[in-house]
């Protein structure tokens, strides 16, 4: 095909104001290229074309007049029937129009098809030298219907017929684009808009196959649903509630469940290696992030992870730490392992945690030394369960004579024994542990990928981290009621515990004064010997029978320092549990001391010790692409704050919903120069690493067996 040359573009008579070719041009032009392109195309040599209007000659029915949606019915020479869209008069194309370039072309083109009520597909590309000329866009029915059979009675067919969604009708409707030579601009050269079908109404354009694309917010909204536990099914139901219609929603609940399987089929076997790539991201850009990894023979083995916000839980709350595995989290049936403590809320906060492909000695060895070496140092108190490879792996931790006699004595393991071991009353099985594996596996799923199931690690997280704000906005904000005479200690003990420390200490002060009194002291030099007792009330006139033994009442004995206030009590309830008891505040009273030592009030009860904005960091993007997030959520949340103050104002919010269009319009322009972002792009970008690099350095964990992950597949 010949081009045009740029003499023959400088002649024609361009309409600037308009970016449109004169009729008297944009026929020899028209001309130029129908000689040379119809007959390869055969797309229009049935009909009859004016020369001259630059138009086929319909013959219009008597009943044609009548409107289907946004196109009129006609009747051919032929007889036929056929189509012709009906659009605003700013959508109608006109030969020799030129747009900037084929990007802007193919913007309004498909603009035109959702109006007119059809959609496309690119056809013929035609290049010379390597450089593109020309491009051809049909309708998505256009094309030879599939009239292929299948003898389904003889005995030597094995195939079957695919049911095809899209059903072709021979269309002939088509437009052409030119490129202008030594430019990037594109002109208008051929069109036919006449259908041998009716087209799709507008009520139902939503189920047209473009309308049906899901844009990069959907796509993003059933990513991050999925770190809650929530399927693309629901995803989309909610979604459609959302918008207030399965109309408004693009895409039906099948495509929505197609991108899932999408994501999966990407990532592929580049699973492993799109995790580790996307923790160097974070470890390069995200302040004291720590992983370590392991493989065999290239496959991952074992993972551990820290970020900054658990660092610093641990430095405050690692005194004591509970450890157990907790299984079906992933499709490979790697056993995750979080490491717990207890808060100055008295809750449950991780620490680290680790993913196992085998739960044997060398992995909880490997993964123990992970954990010294990330944090510097081990814990005063570590609880697990009986597990016996656990047990060679503490042993092999560090020579700690404790750890040893500990495990020689598993049989006898009784809150008793550990009486001396400061913080000791905190944790005594693996409760929390259990706890906490309960709420992982309500958001992980046995089928998830290594990626996946890391966003929903990150989603518990960042929860755990919003109730401990919640929990030191209630501290700070609610005045706790003072209950007892000592209304000095109270008041002193509510500025400096969390409200949840301070109901503990309120309790034991109310029974200091109700049922305690000191029986007898013993003075020295500078302390003394108290001996504390317990007063017996009848709390029901009532006579009940209890088929057991009768509670004996033990003393307790508290030595007291008058010079420097030190205090201990036998009961051991501030060494076991880091408050001061009953009998202590018994004491107290008695030598009026109206305020709790400074000493005894320990940092890890006290409100407030961990910044809010060290508990709102996010942690799930290692680069720039978490402030974008950040920036479009804040989007999302003043234009719903927009939409809830003018819902009872319907004249503000028409003129708020077109000045929206015209803003909506603007981008679109300014956008139109950038590549359009492909969904394995867009993939790439919601799991913040490439899902297909040059060199894969880990592949993926072998199928394995551990106890608890059910049967292998």
């Amino acid at each position: 095909m010949d081009d045009l040359d740029m003499h023959d573009i400088e002649n024609n008579h361009l309409d600037e104001e308009n970016h449109q070719f004169g009729s008297t041009d944009s026929e020899s032009l028209h001309n130029e290229e129908n000689q040379s392109e119809t007959q390869g195309m055969n797309d229009i040599e049935n009909d009859h074309y004016d020369e001259e209007n630059h138009q086929f000659s319909y013959v219009q029915s008597d009943n044609v007049a009548a409107q289907y949606g946004s196109c009129k019915q006609f009747i051919g020479a032929d007889g036929s029937l056929f189509w012709i869209p009906e659009v605003e008069a700013s959508w109608m194309p006109t030969l020799g129009s030129i747009f900037k370039d084929i990007k802007d072309a193919i913007k309004w083109y498909k603009g035109y098809a959702l109006r007119s009520g059809f959609d496309i597909r690119k056809s013929t590309e035609r290049k010379k030298s390597g450089i593109t000329t020309s491009k051809y866009f049909i309708y998505n029915r256009g094309g030879l219907p599939n009239t292929s059979t299948l003898d389904i009675i003889s005995d030597d067919h094995n195939k079957k017929l695919r049911n095809s969604n899209c059903k072709h009708t021979n269309c002939k409707a088509f437009v052409a684009f030119k490129v202008i030579p030594h430019s990037s601009e594109v002109y208008l050269w051929c069109f036919e808009q006449q259908h041998n079908h009716r087209l799709i109404n507008q009520d139902c354009m939503h189920l047209s196959r473009a309308k049906r694309q899901l844009n990069v917010v959907d796509q993003a909204f059933i990513h991050k649903l999925s770190s809650a536990k929530v399927g693309a099914t629901t995803t989309y139901r909610l979604m459609c509630v959302i918008k207030g219609g399965c109309e408004f929603v693009d895409g039906l609940e099948i495509d929505w469940k197609i991108f899932t399987r999408d994501i999966n089929c990407h990532i592929g076997g580049t699973d492993a290696n799109l995790l580790i790539t996307k923790l160097q991201n974070r470890k390069e850009n995200v302040i004291n992030f720590t992983y370590e990894y392991r493989c065999d023979k290239k496959q991952l083995n074992a993972l551990f992870w820290v970020d900054d916000t658990l660092k610093q839980n641990f430095e405050l709350f690692g005194d004591v730490v509970s450890f157990d595995a907790t299984y079906r989290t992933n499709r490979y049936c790697m056993v995750l392992v979080p490491f717990t403590g207890i808060y100055n809320h008295k809750r449950c906060v991780t620490f680290g945690a680790g993913l196992l492909c085998r739960e044997d000695t060398n992995s909880y060895i490997w993964l123990l030394r992970s954990f010294l070496k990330c944090f510097g140092k081990a814990s005063i108190m570590v609880v697990t369960d009986h597990d016996p490879t656990m047990k060679k792996a503490i042993e092999i931790l560090q020579d700690n004579k404790w750890m040893k006699d500990m495990f020689d004595l598993r049989s006898s393991w009784i809150p008793a024994y550990f009486k001396d071991v400061p913080m000791s009353g905190l944790m005594r099985t693996t409760s929390r542990s259990e706890s906490e594996n309960s709420a992982f596996n309500r958001v992980s799923h046995h089928g998830y990928t290594l990626n996946n199931f890391m966003n929903a690690f990150e989603s518990v997280m960042e929860r755990q981290r919003n109730n401990q704000i919640k929990f030191d906005f209630d501290t700070s904000t609610i005045i706790p009621i003072i209950k007892t005479p000592l209304e000095d200690m109270e008041k002193h003990a509510s500025m400096v515990y969390t409200r949840t420390i301070f109901l503990m200490v309120q309790r034991e002060i109310r029974h200091s004064l109700v049922s305690y009194s000191q029986k007898s002291v013993t003075s020295g030099v500078v302390s003394d010997i108290c001996i504390v007792k317990h007063k017996r009330t009848n709390i029901s006139k009532k006579k009940v029978v209890v088929e057991k033994k009768e509670k004996v009442d033990i003393d307790s004995e508290v030595e007291f320092n008058r010079e420097d206030l030190t205090v201990k009590c036998s009961c051991m309830l501030f060494e076991r549990f880091g408050i001061f008891c009953r009998h202590i505040f018994c004491i107290l009273k008695i030598y009026d001391i109206q305020e709790i030592p400074s000493r005894y009030i320990l940092k890890r009860w006290r409100r407030d010790i961990i910044p809010t904005t060290v508990l709102k960091r996010t942690f799930r993007y290692g680069d720039s692409s978490g402030n974008v997030e950040k920036v479009a959520y804040k989007a999302f949340s003043m234009l719903d704050q927009c939409l809830s103050s003018l819902s009872n104002d319907d004249k503000k919010l028409e003129d708020f919903m077109q000045k929206l269009e015209v803003f909506m319009t603007d981008i679109g322009e300014q956008g139109s120069d950038k590549l359009p972002v492909t969904k394995e792009a867009h993939i790439d970008k919601l799991y913040g690493a490439t899902t297909n690099p040059e060199v894969v350095d880990v592949e993926n964990p072998p199928m394995v067996k551990n106890k608890g992950s059910g049967t292998g597949k």
